[in-house]
């Protein structure tokens, strides 16, 4: 099929991508990138165990193991950078800037809704966490805008979906001023606004950097190097976990001037970045040992289940911990505490997390996208990563 006006004047605007995936479904559907989203969800599981404030073990290979688990914490950084990589093929393959934003909003609104519902309904019960709750700050929340407006969270792990409908609203904002300016005004007047958000939210480059794997003018890697992907992903998130460390350190001082007064933080959040985006890359093209790992059939199957994984978290462990602290557990397992709430509370999240993908990412979101399409009823299509 020829390519569309709108299509050649992104490409052009961004750049042909110069690497191509060594396998992959259509262009936003990367089997590599997939199953990274598994095992970031499952990161970011692993972070919330190590949190958790249950007792575990100490000593000085602990404390390096618990350092490692919370620098987990940014994986979300990296799911940004997902982002970077498959939206902007959503957005092209979309029939106008519309009708993306109606398929994203429909993509993950129905599982937010029903966790952020949930999660204030059971804070009516509990007296020792109770929420503020009211009609602004429920319907804020249920459009994921904390924690760029100042409102109280309810799904605590929700801020990031607020750095994604940004994220999205930059590509409706092009669209948009692309129809009345020409496509380079268009083009400075989106990076200018992307360039504010990030000089407020710099942990938002994660999604610079996916758009940097696909649209680097003309740069390559030595392939050596791409083989380390893992490694280099890890890494990144080890030097992202100690500019944050600092940062808060030195909190209410704004990030961006933590950044210009210590030159190591600076050093370490640009390192970071780049250990982040060779990382990315080397998923992207399904290079190393890593990579080989994410296309097995268990970590694939993690990346469908990756979005409910990782709203439904908080809902599955708060219980579970609360059982096991009136139960007298931690007393009994000691410093194993951890691993036992580690495993009790898996099955149980994996098993919601495939419920809520089958009947509210597939079933309701496909139902409700009829609904606003107003097209006949057909046999439903589980939405693709790009979709």
């Amino acid at each position: 099929m020829p390519a569309t006006e709108h299509e050649l004047s992104i490409d052009a605007a961004l750049g042909s991508a110069r690497d191509r995936p060594a396998s992959s479904g259509d262009a936003g559907r990367n089997a590599y990138i997939h199953g990274l989203r598994g095992i970031l969800s499952f990161a970011v599981f692993i972070f919330h165990v190590g949190n958790s404030g249950l007792p575990t073990f100490h000593g000085t290979l602990a404390e390096g193991m618990n350092y490692a688990i919370d620098s987990l914490g940014n994986a979300v950084e990296i799911f940004f950078g997902i982002s970077g990589i498959v939206i902007y093929h959503a957005f092209v393959k979309s029939r106008g800037p519309f009708h993306f934003l109606s398929n994203r909003l429909t993509r993950i609104l129905p599982v937010l809704w029903i966790t952020v519902v949930l999660i204030a309904a059971a804070s009516l019960f509990d007296a020792r966490h109770p929420l503020e709750l009211g009609p602004g700050m429920l319907a804020a929340n249920m459009m994921a805008m904390p924690p760029l407006l100042r409102v109280p969270m309810i799904n605590p792990v929700a801020w990031s979906i607020s750095f994604e409908f940004a994220f999205y609203a930059l590509f409706v904002a092009y669209a948009l001023t692309r129809r009345v300016l020409p496509m380079g005004f268009a083009l400075l007047f989106v990076a200018a606004i992307a360039l504010a958000l990030l000089s407020r939210k710099p942990r938002a480059i994660g999604f610079l950097l996916g758009l940097a794997v696909i649209y680097w003018p003309r740069t390559r890697l030595p392939g050596w190097l791409l083989e380390f992907s893992g490694t280099f992903l890890m890494a990144g998130m080890l030097a992202w976990h100690w500019v944050l460390e600092t940062v808060r350190a030195n909190r209410p001082q704004p990030y961006l001037d933590i950044m210009a007064s210590h030159a190591g933080v600076a050093a370490a959040f640009i390192g970071g970045s780049l250990l982040v985006w060779m990382g990315l890359k080397g998923v992207f093209l399904g290079r190393g040992v890593f990579s080989r790992l994410l296309v097995r059939p268990t970590v694939q199957w993690l990346g469908t289940v990756s979005f409910s994984l990782y709203l439904w978290s908080p809902i599955v462990m708060a219980p579970i911990k609360e059982i096991m602290v009136m139960a007298e557990l931690p007393a009994l397992a000691g410093p194993w505490s951890q691993l036992v709430f580690f495993a009790v509370s898996l099955p149980p999240l994996l098993w919601v997390s495939a419920l809520s993908q089958r009947w509210i990412e597939e079933a309701l979101t496909n139902g409700i996208r009829r609904k606003l399409r107003r097209t006949p009823k057909r046999p439903d299509v589980a939405p693709t990563a790009s979709d």
